[in-house]
């Protein structure tokens, strides 16, 4: 296993003692990067560990290299299953660079070093981009629900088909028209009440009960 504390992440410590580090800062190659940071104000204390790295670290000792496993696949627990192909990027925030490099160096074989070159000082591509608002609704653009699309005219030959066929079947367009109406009456008509109710006024309303 690379060590992910070789290269520009010891010239950090080495040049910068006080060098900060934030997640997903780049600053090593390891495949999930993680830090822990503690602090206290009433001792004026602080330290971080760049957990990664120690890890990294830790089990390139033969005794702890069985506690280790890294698989090339997306564990999906809902299919209990490896996806063994990375998805694009959907989030309401643009792709962050370290993971994008991370992305591209598992679609392309290339290492982080290569892909970090490649992509220095370069904005990243549209995909990276969020598609998604923050209440998780598709940023992609949408059809106008106000804007009416045009009706196409039956041609004669289409109009003379279907009239062909309802007549056919012994139906005219106004007696379907009428059988619709008669269904939906049908239906409602259990619902509706039996007579007509009035409405008290509200003299009514107020008058005290009983009197």
């Amino acid at each position: 296993m690379e060590s992910s504390l070789e290269g520009h992440l010891l010239d950090q410590l080495e040049n910068n003692p006080e060098f900060h580090w934030t997640h997903g800062d780049d600053k090593c190659n390891c495949t999930f990067q993680r830090i822990g940071q503690w602090a206290n104000p009433y001792i004026g204390k602080t330290i971080q560990i760049r957990l990664c790295c120690a890890w990294a670290k830790l089990f390139e000792r033969p005794e702890m290299a069985e506690f280790y496993q890294e698989f090339d696949g997306y564990w999906n627990e809902n299919t209990q299953d490896f996806d063994r192909e990375p998805i694009p990027w959907n989030s309401d925030s643009d792709m962050p660079r370290y993971l994008f490099y991370r992305q591209v160096a598992t679609v392309t074989g290339q290492t982080l070093d290569e892909v970090r070159a490649e992509w220095e000082g370069k904005d990243l591509p549209e995909e990276t981009k969020a598609t998604l608002t923050e209440e998780g609704e598709d940023m992609a653009p949408k059809a106008d629900p106000e804007k009416k699309t045009t009706d196409v005219p039956l041609t004669a030959e289409e109009a003379g088909l279907i009239k062909t066929g309802l007549q056919s079947l012994g139906i005219t367009a106004a007696e379907e028209g009428l059988r619709l109406m008669l269904g939906i009456y049908d239906k409602l008509n259990p619902l509706l009440p039996k007579e007509p109710q009035q409405i008290p006024s509200r003299a009514q309303r107020r008058a005290p009960k009983g009197k």
